[in-house]
């Protein structure tokens, strides 16, 4: 009896070692904190004249300031089973920031100049997305 317990021992350990790490290795942990709801807002946002523009709204019940924006400009192959070399993909990513101040139910306009490219609409054409990459959120004490 002995020595199927040693037995056991000598192959459960090493494969419960192996796998435990091998699955951390391939699996991320993702958290998504649902319970809170975003407390900044974009509203408006087009593209025209190769600027971006819009509307930053604060739904928080405090005041915000510094808010980041992530502008993307991802370029879509008109072929993408067969795009054109990564040298000539012309898409973009740019932070900007919104250095103000804003109250809660407050919005506040924001607009931003796109880089130029070399136009080649035969080729494919741009989606431009905006999100909210950060913000500071001011919490006054109590008293």
């Amino acid at each position: 009896m002995r020595h199927f317990n040693t037995l056991l021992f000598a192959l459960v350990v090493p494969a419960v070692f192996v796998f435990g790490f091998t699955s951390a290795a391939l699996s991320q942990t993702v958290r998504v904190d649902n319970d809170r709801p975003y407390d900044i807002a974009l509203q408006n946002v087009t593209v025209r004249d190769g600027k971006v523009y819009g509307q930053i709204v604060n739904t928080s019940p405090h005041p915000v300031r510094d808010v980041q924006l992530l502008v993307r400009r991802t370029w879509l192959w008109k072929n993408e089973f067969h795009p054109g070399p990564a040298a000539d993909d012309p898409g973009t990513a740019a932070y900007i920031t919104i250095n103000r101040q804003i109250g809660h139910g407050e919005s506040v306009p924001f607009s931003y100049n796109l880089p130029p490219y070399q136009t080649m609409p035969s080729k494919g054409e741009f989606m431009t997305q905006v999100s909210v990459a950060g913000f500071s959120e001011i919490i006054y004490p109590k008293g």
